[in-house]
């Protein structure tokens, strides 16, 4: 790929990256136009679709949180970092997944979700092995905690207001769940002394 190619792909996933997380997957593409100065004929030969783009710009965000994960395993503070950072690609997942609808969902979303799993099961083993969470902590726990963590951000449309509902919704959650889910607690005892 030519270099200008590189630059146009580049410009094209990050303003979609921002756009995607303050409107949804399914805003207008010319709003990425827009922001680029590029053009369709650009858009359409980097992304054949819409599905395309939103799969690359899932692809790049998730290639972020695993390497924000590599350079911070073995911390006791992972699991509510981990959360905090994957919040915002949980709620670009979800609007994929609305505007890509069942069919494409699992064609295109499906494959990112597997890799997204194994994150997910090295911040868990992580967060047990330093005495942050539980032993029965498990995956289905932590995809609990985010979704509970995305609905808290979903209906904030400002990047501030999102980012503070993010923090509340994590703060929020790790206190209920385990108010509810005494048997299953999220901290281990020696992290709330």
């Amino acid at each position: 790929m030519r270099k200008d190619a590189r630059q146009h792909r580049a410009q094209l996933l990050e303003a979609a990256t921002k756009i995607f997380v303050r409107g949804g997957c399914g805003v207008p593409l010319e709003l990425i136009l827009e922001e680029t100065g590029l053009g369709r004929g650009t858009l359409y030969r980097h992304f054949k679709s819409r599905g395309d783009l939103i799969v690359a710009v899932l692809e790049a965000e998730l290639e972020r949180v695993i390497a924000y994960v590599d350079a911070r395993r073995r911390t006791e503070s992972l699991l509510k970092d981990f959360l905090r950072e994957y919040a915002e690609i949980g709620l670009m997942a979800v609007s994929a997944m609305n505007t890509l609808g069942d069919a494409k969902t699992d064609e295109l979303i499906s494959p990112l979700q597997a890799r997204a799993n194994k994150v997910c099961k090295l911040v868990i083993g992580d967060a047990i092995s330093l005495g942050v969470a539980s032993p029965r902590f498990d995956i289905d726990d932590l995809l609990l905690l985010m979704r509970m963590v995305i609905a808290a951000a979903s209906q904030e449309t400002s990047e501030e207001g999102r980012k503070a509902k993010i923090l509340i919704g994590i703060a929020t959650v790790f206190e209920g769940y385990e108010k509810l889910n005494p048997s299953r607690p999220v901290l281990s005892t020696t992290e709330k002394k």
